[in-house]
């Protein structure tokens, strides 16, 4: 987002959502309840504890696809660093640049960065 730029589209997906690839998905219409597909290039995803799992296999599909261009970011909270499921991987996928990771924690310990 450009600085200065004060308006940002914030959007929850409720309901059936699939991804075809290629930054393509499949998006349940809240009001007509059709399925309908959608060109979105960035995802952005906040996830909490074991809700990482529908995030994960996103991101393991856009890391298995060397076409997929989708920007992917992801914000993911836990309790304390002991209980982040799925670091390495996670970490590994940001080195690779398919991915922006940010961990949050809320009880860091003397470790912590």
């Amino acid at each position: 987002m450009p600085l200065g730029n004060k308006q940002m589209k914030i959007t929850a997906i409720g309901g059936d959502m699939h991804y075809l690839g290629n930054s393509t998905f499949q998006v349940r219409d809240q009001t007509t309840k059709e399925m309908k597909e959608r060109q979105i290039d960035r995802v952005g995803m906040i996830a909490a504890g074991s809700g990482i799992t529908p995030m994960f296999q996103l991101i393991q599909t856009v890391n298995d696809s060397p076409v997929d261009t989708s920007a992917l970011s992801l914000i993911y909270s836990n309790r304390t660093p002991f209980d982040i499921i799925l670091d390495e991987d996670l970490t590994d996928f940001e080195k690779m640049g398919k991915l922006c990771y940010f961990p949050l924690v809320q009880s860091p310990d003397e470790n912590w960065i």
